[in-house]
């Protein structure tokens, strides 16, 4: 059989962006048996990895040459990996992307690389060329499996709505003010109230992050370019916020990303419904959903439906298993049967 391994920055990265990446690691880690290696940037010897097929996850180009850079890779080892965003160097003009990657000696880290997969299919070509080496576009998803949750009933999920990740400030300060007084049945839980520079306990963190998800009736995710005074990434793409909040089975409002990416990975009614980018109009349009007891339990069992049918990390793995011609192993291609039976029971 085939030895799978996966190569982490787990070991000494801690931000809270990184954890969609973990999700993606513990996924491949459960689906396939791999082995899980975690190097260090600093460590004086490379870690060895004697597998057939590496699994090299980073959040960014940065973060995947440094993975590289740290592992030894058997001859032989095909190498794959995944890089989730941090595009943001080729639309920084008019420094020259491939100047920076140069300097940053990533041409030879990534040399090693059999195939480079992006978690959005912006600049795929150019970035392939740009640093010699096959690229394709492989969507971005969440451990549905894991996650494990139960749609809507109708008496569970004490939260209102979660807000996590890129927000749109003044909508969620007015829900906040709506929700959070005393008096209010509704709670509105928002994390980025807190801040932090990452979590001091990652397994706990994460627990407590999805444990909210399932508990909450409604999520907010916000195309970056719709949320007030927020940088960072460059390019709209259906990120983590919307996998995420639909694995945990919650209603996902706010402002999608008009891609064609969203036009085919969320494809189905409800799938992300479109708030107004007044506030007090977007408040009203949230507690008349929230009073709405079977709408929110038809959306949120489509949801959960759709994401074990289509959107677990397994549905991709398989995809780049079989791009490289890699057999799929008897515990992931068991484990895409029970999700689509989960989705079959879920059919509304």
């Amino acid at each position: 059989m085939t030895k799978i391994a996966v190569v982490s920055g787990r070991a000494y990265s801690f931000l809270l962006a990184e954890y969609c990446a973990r999700d993606f690691e513990d996924a491949i880690t459960d689906a396939t048996e791999a082995e899980l290696i975690c190097p260090t940037p600093e460590g004086k010897e490379k870690l060895q990895c004697n597998a057939d097929v590496a699994i090299v996850v980073g959040i960014t180009f940065d973060r995947m040459a440094e993975l590289l850079q740290s592992t030894e890779f058997s001859s032989g080892c095909k190498v794959l990996a995944y890089v989730f965003g941090a595009y943001e160097f080729l639309t920084k003009k008019p420094r020259n992307p491939v100047n920076i990657w140069r300097k940053r000696n990533w041409f030879g880290s990534f040399a090693k690389v059999d195939c480079l997969y992006l978690g959005f299919d912006v600049w795929v070509d150019e970035i392939a060329n740009n640093l010699d080496v096959k690229a394709s576009y492989v969507p971005m998803a969440a451990n549905v499996m894991a996650v494990n949750a139960s749609p809507f009933k109708g008496e569970d999920r004490p939260i209102a709505v979660a807000a996590f990740g890129r927000q749109h400030g003044p909508i969620v300060s007015a829900l906040s003010d709506a929700f959070n007084h005393h008096g209010s049945s509704d709670f509105l839980y928002n994390p980025n109230f807190l801040v932090t520079r990452g979590a001091r306990d990652f397994k706990r963190y994460r627990d407590m992050f999805w444990q909210a998800l399932r508990q909450s009736k409604m999520s907010l995710a916000f195309d970056h370019y719709a949320a007030p005074n927020v940088s960072g990434a460059r390019c709209s793409y259906v990120g983590p916020r919307w996998f995420e909040s639909l694995a945990a089975g919650t209603v996902v409002a706010g402002i999608a990303p008009p891609t064609a990416d969203r036009d085919v990975l969320l494809d189905w009614p409800e799938a992300t419904i479109e708030l107004p980018e007044d506030p007090d109009a977007s408040v009203e349009a949230m507690s008349r959903m929230l009073r709405d007891t079977d709408f929110l339990k038809e959306v949120s069992t489509r949801n959960l439906m759709e994401m074990n049918r289509r959107h677990d990390w397994r549905h991709r793995l398989a995809e780049i298993l079989a791009e490289n011609d890699v057999e799929l192993p008897p515990r992931l291609v068991s484990q895409l049967d029970l999700l689509a039976d989960r989705a079959r029971a879920l059919k509304i």
